[in-house]
């Protein structure tokens, strides 16, 4: 055969011999990068959800001040009978203005 070419990457690989080292250190940086990775991507999904949980929290908190402005079963029976009153009277004045009901 001939000697081989040596500007070729075929010749390079040749010549290049990887130790148990060398390929430690590569085996070494592959994991460093994928865990960095790793992590990264772990930080992105814990803002994320750390975010999702405060936005709950203030729906919640928005929820619990409606349902405190709402009236007791108290208050509501003491509107509805205000309400009753009210119309009562109106069809009182009605039937004054209008002579009947209408």
């Amino acid at each position: 055969m001939g000697n081989p070419p040596t500007g070729s990457i075929e010749a390079l690989v040749s010549r290049t011999s990887v130790s148990l080292p060398t390929l430690w250190k590569v085996v070494w940086a592959v994991t460093s990068i994928l865990a960095a990775l790793i992590l990264g991507l772990l930080g992105m999904l814990y803002q994320g959800a750390k975010a999702e949980w405060v936005a709950m929290r203030a729906d919640v908190r928005l929820l619990q001040q409606q349902v405190a402005a709402q009236p007791t079963a108290s208050q509501f029976q003491t509107l509805s009978n205000d309400v009753r009153g009210l119309d009562a009277r109106l069809r009182s004045i009605e039937r004054v203005v209008y002579g009947g009901d209408e």
